[in-house]
């Protein structure tokens, strides 16, 4: 790609624009992307679409891209827009390798960020802070002063993991068991009697228990039941899943017994399991010894 200087050039060579013009452009400090600013991961293939009366007229890749110059100036920035409300440098769309925002440049008419679907008359949205990068969240719609020309950011957030499914050979367990602890501010007590299988992780949305820890997993480890047995698996975790202090072996299965304590990734809390032996929850006893030795 072409540094915008060099366009000019080009431009005045053949004849479409004069040299003071040139000259002119040639002045004016393009904004570049911040220090921070880089492009997104693999999972998040950004794209910028185009709407104009409702209907999309282009898309534009941002999957490898730190970020775009926005406005009216034509050879300056990489997205023209042709209003008179908006201005020559007027916005920005900048990556980080987790998330996408848009930063407004100090422009004389604004830049509205929104919910909203994008129709043949758009709504203004939100004004943002000038100055201040605002993060974007999937299908969001940005507006440049009162132009006609609609963005929409496309694959922002990272696509989301299959939920985690419980085997096949999993069953409800045979004694009451449970599983508490976590921070000391907001301890839980999880019932693990009455599913065949939990799923622990920092997802609020694809877990049983919602640890809140940056080192955990969004889909850290399982706590499943097999009759009279209860196993914990480590799902692939980035941090690890430790029982008893015992780092476990990713996707295999290990036995679980009263008492032991569980710590997901470098979260500062544990869990401890309480598996209650002395009673089923059928409500009949256990077998003795003495009549398990006689089968």
């Amino acid at each position: 790609r072409l540094f915008w200087g060099e366009v000019l050039r080009q431009q005045v060579r053949a004849g479409h624009g004069s040299s003071c013009a040139f000259a002119k452009l040639m002045s004016i400090q393009r904004w570049t992307p911040p220090e921070w600013a880089k492009p997104p991961d693999k999972s998040r293939p950004v794209r910028l679409e185009v709407y104009v009366g409702g209907v999309c007229t282009k898309a534009i890749d941002l999957s490898a891209v730190r970020g775009i110059l926005l406005g009216r100036q034509h050879g300056l920035v990489d997205l023209v827009f042709d209003d008179q409300s908006v201005s020559r440098q007027h916005a920005a769309i900048i990556n980080s390798s987790t998330s996408t925002f848009v930063l407004d440049l100090k422009s004389a008419q604004g830049t509205y960020v929104g919910d909203e679907r994008v129709t043949p008359v758009p709504k203004l949205g939100s004004p943002i802070i000038s100055g201040q990068p605002q993060q974007l969240e999937e299908a969001q719609t940005i507006r440049l002063g009162s132009s006609a020309m609609v963005l929409k950011l496309v694959g922002v957030a990272p696509a989301a993991p299959e939920s985690w499914k419980v085997p096949a050979w999993c069953t409800l367990p045979v004694f009451a068991t449970q599983l508490s602890g976590g921070p000391a501010d907001k301890p839980v007590q999880l019932d693990l009697s009455t599913k065949k299988g939990v799923i622990v992780g920092r997802s609020e949305e694809r877990t049983d228990l919602s640890v809140p820890d940056a080192s955990v997993s969004r889909q850290h480890a399982a706590i499943v039941h097999d009759e009279e047995t209860t196993y914990i698996v480590d799902l692939g975790s980035t941090h690890g899943t430790f029982v008893e202090a015992a780092r476990l072996e990713p996707n295999k299965y290990t036995k679980l017994s009263n008492g032991d304590t569980i710590a997901f990734g470098t979260a500062p809390y544990e869990y401890k399991v309480d598996i209650n032996t002395a009673q089923r929850l059928d409500g009949s006893n256990p077998p003795s010894k003495k009549a398990r030795k006689s089968h």
